[in-house]
């Protein structure tokens, strides 16, 4: 099953099994389409996985490189990406940019095991410029 953005995405009542895609995250083509699992209701993090009506999940699948445009970063460089980002970050593996830039206003926390490419990150609005690596789960 196809849906053309997530909004429409997290309106279905789908049930736990299902692979379904998306053809963007805002709007279709705006370069967030993903492939999910759905899965029985369990936390999320509102930004690469969903709760979606009928109470089960999306959960991104990613094979071997996530986009942050598929967590919802804008990548205006106006609006804020913090969260997308962060939530992208969080994640373990290869994260791609894709050559846009995110406006961050606030420390990002890196995991060890998580690359970043292609990303210009702005901390210009930030009142603390600078990324923060997490080592071994502290």
């Amino acid at each position: 099953m196809i849906f053309e953005t997530i909004a429409q995405l997290k309106l279905a009542t789908l049930t736990a099994g299902q692979l379904v895609s998306t053809k963007g995250y805002y709007a279709s083509g705006d370069e967030g389409a993903a492939d999910y699992i759905v899965a029985a209701t369990q936390a999320v993090d509102g930004y690469g996985d969903h709760v979606l009506a009928g109470s089960t999940v999306a959960l991104l699948q990613a094979e071997g490189v996530t986009y942050l445009k598929q967590y919802g970063a804008v990548a205006d460089g106006a609006v804020n990406d913090q969260s997308a980002v962060q939530a992208a970050l969080n994640k373990t593996g290869v994260i791609d940019g894709e050559d846009y830039s995110y406006r961050i206003d606030s420390t990002l926390v890196l995991n060890n095991d998580t690359t970043v490419r292609n990303a210009v990150i702005d901390f210009s609005n930030s009142t603390s410029a600078d990324i923060y690596r997490r080592t071994g789960g502290r």
